[in-house]
């Protein structure tokens, strides 16, 4: 009977120490699904992102090469986390998308102090350009401008030391060094038809690999305020005005005799306010012209305005139009459009559509080419 009593009596006194021992790693949904162990040393996450989209492309002038297409414009899983320690992180992006499947991001992060300083290596998006910044679930038309797909925004090889600029703390910068050759065509690229109709081959997007060691440098500089989501175009929070402003610039250098040469600055800002929301930006580069890296000229400017409202929570109408120029006068391209977005789950899954006209004039003349877009797009 003694020892019976004993027995209960450790058993019940033992029981608040095994209730507060983890027994197992926790797991759910925030931003994506998640396991981690009880420190939260190990995390894992494990995002997706679809977009089915389809094109029609119609040249005012000759009717008959109008183009239709539909695609999985892009499908995305993302693992990333943390390993070891909350301060080493990391991610893997893998994408299937017009007909490729190619690894888009792969980079490790250390956080020496997290959201102050910060140590990125791999493979992810240059700092350069305020749209290009903005993922692609969290865009207000089915797709970027003509204005970012025209300067040098992209995926790079590279390092950088940054404060965690996607989360929008009150001061923003980024500043890093980068190969500067895997926005180049690869030799196994696809030639394709782009969302404006020209011809061109899909490398910039399938190359994880320089070609042509160009070394990049690449700097940004921002500050936000209001708790604004800075890198989100549709303003599903609502409420007083928040808004950002920031500055890129990009220095190309050339070590061969390849011309890549270029300097590039770019100034953008975004405004918030109950539902209402405004971003522009202004990009000008120079590019080489003669045998030095630095021996360079003017080049083009880029000019980029948008505006959207979301209305009842649900529907999202936007405007953009950009635009590209020679600054020699030889050439100039305008993008007008106008969407609506039905939105599900803040901005998680959409119904989009987008039309409007790409006006080009050069030394062949003017040409204006329609286009209307539709797109679905589920992201969890």
């Amino acid at each position: 009977m003694r020892a019976t009593f004993a027995f209960v009596a450790v058993t019940l006194l033992s029981l608040p120490t095994l209730a507060d021992e983890p027994s197992a790693p926790g797991a759910g949904y925030k931003d994506g699904f998640f396991v981690q162990s009880p420190d939260q040393a190990f995390k894992l996450k494990v995002r997706g992102l679809l977009q089915l989209r389809g094109t029609a492309l119609v040249p005012l002038d000759d009717a008959s090469a109008s183009t239709l297409t539909a695609a999985v414009h892009r499908a995305q899983v993302d693992l990333g986390g943390n390993a070891f320690t909350k301060q080493l992180g990391f991610l893997l992006k893998i994408e299937h998308g017009q007909g490729f499947t190619f690894v888009k991001d792969a980079f490790v992060n250390y956080a020496f102090v997290p959201g102050v300083l910060e140590l990125r290596a791999g493979q992810w998006k240059r700092p350069f350009s305020r749209q290009e910044l903005t993922g692609d679930a969290r865009q207000e038309l089915v797709e970027r401008g003509l204005v970012n797909s025209s300067f040098a925004a992209g995926r790079d090889v590279g390092v950088a030391l940054h404060d965690d600029l996607d989360k929008s703390p009150g001061i923003e910068w980024s500043v890093g060094a980068f190969a500067g050759g895997t926005d180049k065509p690869a030799v196994s690229a696809k030639v394709i038809a782009g969302d404006d109709g020209a011809l061109g081959l899909d490398g910039a997007k399938i190359s994880s690999v320089p070609g042509t060691l160009t070394p990049t440098f690449v700097g940004r500089f921002g500050v936000n305020f209001g708790d604004v989501k800075g890198y989100a175009e549709v303003d599903t929070d609502g409420g007083a005005p928040r808004g950002a402003v920031a500055a890129s610039a990009l220095e190309a250098v050339e070590l061969g005799d390849g011309e890549r040469g270029a300097s590039q600055v770019e100034v953008d800002g975004m405004l918030k306010l109950y539902g209402v929301d405004l971003s522009g930006a202004m990009f000008l580069s120079a590019a080489q012209q003669g045998a030095g890296s630095f021996d360079q000229g003017a080049d083009r400017l880029g000019l980029h305005a948008q505006a959207g409202v979301l209305l009842l929570d649900l529907w999202h109408p936007a405007l953009r139009y950009d635009l590209v120029t020679e600054l020699d006068g030889s050439a100039e391209k305008h993008e007008i459009a106008a969407a609506l977005s039905l939105l599900f789950f803040k901005q998680n899954v959409q119904l989009q559509l987008d039309g409007g006209a790409l006006v080009t004039r050069d030394v062949d003349g003017l040409r204006t080419d329609a286009r209307l877009r539709s797109q679905l797009v589920l992201a969890f």
